[in-house]
């Protein structure tokens, strides 16, 4: 009787370490694919801060610009004023105070367009054409910076699924080792705790990132 108690006892255990050993199986597959996911949008994420600050960098260029064209335009004018000048044809002054304004809207345009894109602005002001010189492509600063941060909370979630998901499968190896059927359940049942908190978070955080 008690050789087949024994005998049981060694089935059951048998048993019981085969669905560990899968389920530790299914979790690391599972941390591969959340790991290569937060690899791929931890990428994004570094590509969206980088357009993100070139955007600004060009806006920041084109105040730079209005502002040296607005203190040429203004100096002309006062020296016409002032008398300084005395045109003698007043067509080319105006002419090229119209262009000083012409060319203060096109920036002012380019400036709204490189800040909020092609897109929310509209097809009838756009005025800002792409590095290969494209017209309605482009992406606003402050679109990338929306794209950032929310790259950016997926990645923390990441990151937080990432380590649930290794404290599971640690569990589940101290679970082989463990002696007993009753210590082995015990961590078997938080192995499968952690690892459903950390599948929570990863599709959480391709929730966010999508």
């Amino acid at each position: 009787m008690s050789q087949e108690n024994s005998t049981n006892q060694e089935q059951n255990s048998e048993k019981l370490e085969f669905a560990m050993g899968l389920t530790v199986a299914v979790l690391a597959a599972i941390l591969a694919l959340i790991d290569l996911a937060a690899g791929k949008y931890g990428d994004d994420f570094l590509v969206a801060v980088n357009k993100k600050v070139s955007a600004y960098e060009l806006y920041h260029g084109k105040v730079i610009k209005e502002t040296l064209l607005e203190g040429e335009r203004d100096v002309l004018q006062n020296l016409i004023l002032a008398g300084a000048i005395i045109p003698k044809d007043t067509s080319l002054i105006n002419k090229t105070l119209a262009n000083f304004d012409s060319d203060l809207r096109k920036i002012e345009k380019q400036k709204k367009e490189i800040l909020e894109g092609s897109t929310k602005v509209g097809k009838a002001n756009w005025a800002q054409p792409d590095p290969e010189g494209n017209m309605g492509k482009i992406v606003g600063a402050k679109e990338w910076e929306v794209l950032a941060e929310k790259y950016d909370k997926a990645g923390n979630h990441f990151d937080i699924s990432i380590m649930f998901m290794q404290i599971c499968l640690v569990l589940g190896a101290i679970g082989f080792i463990t002696k007993g059927r009753r210590n082995k359940l015990v961590f078997e049942f938080l192995m499968l705790t952690f690892g459903l908190i950390g599948i929570y978070y990863g599709l959480d955080a391709l929730r966010l990132a999508l």
